[in-house]
């Protein structure tokens, strides 16, 4: 049996995932890999607060060498929570990359695949103020397109195509299932490659996930001002413990 695993672009969607998987799937384990090492003392205290509230198992640090260790490495965390630590699901804390290396996150997802994981991006999508218009972040669509392996990408349900109008065209497929044009005869490359992901849409509870209080960051944008930031990570958190359920069965 195959594990489930998520990478995350931003540490302050962590406490609404976790939230979600915790409500989707009651009594797993979820662990989370920082692989750009222990990060800030913020960081440290959301986690800490976040176990807590039982929606943590348990961390790893791997990427940055701590004290006299060696580093672990992206896959080394994951034999490493899978195993003696006994998660039933992980989630990579990608941070970012550094001096023009590139982005962490794909060794993550890499490293995810390399162990025949089911993989989850979470997005980062946000919404303009000036248009209204729901948009995938720069490096959510970069990832997309550079991805070895196809992953699984959430969306909260009812959300509209979350690209610019230079992508719509290319994603029709993806988000209206009524359309029967293919992604190849477009002849457009970038929109192909982000359309070979496995797109799931979610419900989700934005409504429980505020009254929930869950522990975050404190520079980390309010809900209402960045709805669809937290409800990309709440699908995530539900598509996760789908994926969970959905290899118990198999």
């Amino acid at each position: 049996m195959s594990n489930a695993v998520s990478v995350l672009l931003l540490d302050g969607q962590l406490g609404a995932l976790a939230w979600s998987f915790a409500r989707a799937a009651p009594g797993a384990r979820l662990g989370v890999i920082c692989v750009d090492g222990a990060g800030t003392p913020e960081r440290a205290s959301m986690l800490a607060a976040l176990h807590r509230r039982e929606l943590i198992a348990g961390e790893l640090v791997a990427g940055a060498p701590g004290g006299s260790g060696k580093a672990l490495s992206a896959a080394e965390a994951l034999d490493r929570g899978f195993g003696e630590l006994s998660f039933d699901a992980a989630v990579f804390l990608a941070g970012i990359s550094m001096n023009g290396q590139s982005d962490p996150a794909l060794e993550c997802a890499g490293a995810a695949s390399a162990r025949e994981c089911d993989t989850v991006l979470v997005a980062q999508i946000h919404s303009p103020l000036a248009d209204q218009r729901q948009m995938l972040s720069e490096r959510t669509l970069a990832l997309l397109d550079e991805l070895a392996e196809p992953v699984t990408v959430a969306l909260p349900a009812g959300i509209r195509s979350p690209v610019g109008r230079e992508l719509r065209e290319g994603l029709r497929s993806v988000f209206d299932s009524s359309a029967r044009q293919s992604q190849l005869a477009l002849g457009v490359d970038r929109p192909a490659r982000i359309a070979r992901h496995d797109w799931r849409r979610a419900p989700v509870d934005l409504v429980g996930f505020a009254g929930a209080r869950v522990p975050a960051l404190d520079h980390a944008p309010p809900l209402l001002a960045q709805p669809l930031l937290y409800a990309s990570a709440l699908a995530a958190g539900s598509v996760l413990a789908e994926l969970l359920h959905e290899e118990e069965w198999q």
